[in-house]
């Protein structure tokens, strides 16, 4: 039981080794520690809404404003101006980006279309816009447009073989520099095309006035059917003749060889002549019944 006594008493000892004092100073400067780590906290949290309010200040949002309108960045753009509008209504900055606001619907439809090769869209920018920041721009672009446009649809055409096209060609550019040559072109396809076509019917020979060789020959066309009456030569010369019902016409072509097509009433002829003097035709038609 001693042996236990004393082994008791000096672990007591040994557990007793802090003062009562040193204790208590120890607790102080715990509650001290908490209580500075709680304004740290406090002071952290007054940082943080300084910071935001910084970050929502009216320079810092016209700045953003700024730079998102460089980006073409208008969902950013629009979101700052409304925070702008609710946090600050009557700062110079919110005047500034109201203005901007205004301006916004015009940025973006710019932005979409300025890549754009459709005339479409520059047109109906122009006409929503016509005192626009880009209205010139706009109209520059037409121009360009028009002529790439032009230049395109003239290689189509001409490279189409077809009458319709180059038709349909002229009707859009009748100004075209070549107008001349492409209506001499459509002549010319025309005939073919009335050659080739199965339908076709068989054109008589023009009656020659006179004997003898001309570098020049004349053709005086009467025209004695119902309608009105086209014919086309294609040749040694190009040329084509429209002549009223019962009407009569004299076309002037260089002596040579021809292909002749007409129509009359919706139906085709052709032929091949050689033309070398004056010459006289009289178109009617002739209605067989079986």
């Amino acid at each position: 039981m001693k042996k236990i006594l004393v082994i008791l008493i000096s672990s007591l000892v040994l557990f007793s080794c802090v003062s009562q004092a040193d204790y208590d100073a120890l607790a102080d400067e715990k509650d001290i520690a908490q209580k500075e780590l709680e304004g740290l906290k406090v002071e952290l949290d007054r940082v943080k809404i300084e910071l935001e309010e910084f970050k929502m200040s009216p320079s810092v949002l016209m700045n953003e404003v700024k730079e998102g309108l460089e980006k073409s960045d208008f969902t950013s753009v629009k979101n700052r101006i409304n925070i702008l509008v609710e946090k600050h209504p009557d700062a110079t900055e919110t005047r500034e980006a109201k203005a901007i606001l205004a301006n916004l619907e015009e940025e973006e439809d710019w932005q979409k279309i300025i890549s754009s090769e459709s005339l479409y869209d520059f047109k109906e920018y122009a006409n929503k816009y016509p005192q626009g920041k880009y209205f010139w721009a706009a109209n520059k672009k037409i121009s360009e447009i028009k002529i790439l446009n032009e230049k395109k649809d003239y290689e189509e055409a001409i490279n189409s073989n077809s009458s319709s096209k180059m038709k349909a060609f002229l009707a859009n550019y009748p100004n075209h520099p070549q107008s001349y040559n492409i209506q001499k072109k459509i002549i010319q396809t025309e005939v073919r095309e009335i050659k080739g076509d199965s339908r076709t019917g068989k054109l008589p020979q023009s009656q020659q006035l006179g004997n003898g060789y001309s570098a020049n020959s004349t053709v005086t066309i009467r025209n004695d059917t119902g309608c009105t009456l086209t014919v086309r030569y294609s040749g040694s010369d190009v040329k084509s003749v429209t002549i009223s019902s019962k009407g009569s016409a004299t076309i002037y072509l260089k002596s040579g060889s021809y292909d002749i097509a007409s129509t009359a009433c919706d139906l085709n002829y052709a032929g091949s002549e050689q033309l070398q003097g004056q010459y006289s035709s009289s178109y009617y038609i002739v209605t067989s019944r079986f």
